[in-house]
């Protein structure tokens, strides 16, 4: 399992986590490693989750609202669904931005933004 989530996020550390646990290498994965995991992990929920979510559930607010039958309950319910969907994907953005806004506000600019990290 970890082997194939590795892969999917394209997560490249060869060796291993801990002393003893096996590995393809003899080294041992470094805070490094980590931090790419990290970035690569959020990057994969920035690109592929969060849209193929939206997508999918304003597919689901859309079908409440087309097999309503007329029905305004199940049509407020479908565009609740299609609201709170937008609402949630702003806020998924909005969380990345005020991050990097407050990085650069304060300051902070390591060599690449902290959302590029390359080690």
């Amino acid at each position: 399992m970890n082997y194939l989530l590795a892969q999917l996020l394209q997560f490249e550390c060869t060796g291993r986590w801990f002393a003893g646990a096996g590995g393809d290498s003899d080294r041992l994965c470094t805070i490094t490693d980590l931090f790419r995991f990290i970035r690569t992990f959020t990057n994969f929920l920035m690109v592929a989750v969060a849209p193929a979510a939206l997508i999918i559930v304003i597919a689901i607010g859309a079908y409440k609202i087309i097999f309503s039958a007329g029905d305004p309950k199940r049509i407020v319910a479908g565009r609740e669904t299609i609201f709170w969907a937008v609402v949630g994907f702003v806020v998924v953005i909005g969380a990345w931005a005020i991050i990097n806004t407050i990085l650069e506000l304060l300051g902070i600019t390591p060599p690449c933004p902290w959302y590029q990290l390359q080690c």
